[in-house]
């Protein structure tokens, strides 16, 4: 009995052998996460100055810039970027948008963001 198992044993060992080595070859994505704290009464404004920002995006073309955004029904908004390597979060990702918009639209878009939410930090 115990031969019987030690038999089963190694064949599973070696059955599996090959999925632990391709788990180690394949690269592990990093992530940035910016969170968004957003006043409850304020939420549709967010709503609406974000698709403000999208649309700004669009306009000006920006395809370097890719992010997704989850929520919760707290009013807490996180925006998540893709990135290489640690090197990419001391580079300002907004500047293409800002030359393109030009300094003085760009920081208006900035001051209706700021004005609907609590906080904003980098998770």
């Amino acid at each position: 009995m115990r031969t019987l198992k030690k038999i089963i044993f190694i064949a599973i060992a070696m059955a599996l052998l090959p999925f632990a080595s391709s788990a180690q070859g394949e690269k592990n994505q990093a992530y940035y996460v910016h969170e968004d704290q957003v006043k409850p009464s304020k939420i549709n404004d967010y709503n609406l100055v974000s698709k403000d920002f999208k649309e700004a995006c669009i306009k000006h073309n920006l395809k370097d810039m890719s992010w997704q955004v989850g929520s919760t029904n707290t009013g807490r908004y996180f925006n998540i970027s893709p990135i290489e390597n640690m090197a990419e979060l001391d580079k300002n990702v907004m500047a293409p948008l800002a030359e393109k918009m030009g300094e003085e639209a760009f920081r208006t878009l900035l001051s209706d963001i700021m004005n609907v939410m609590t906080n904003m930090g980098i998770t």
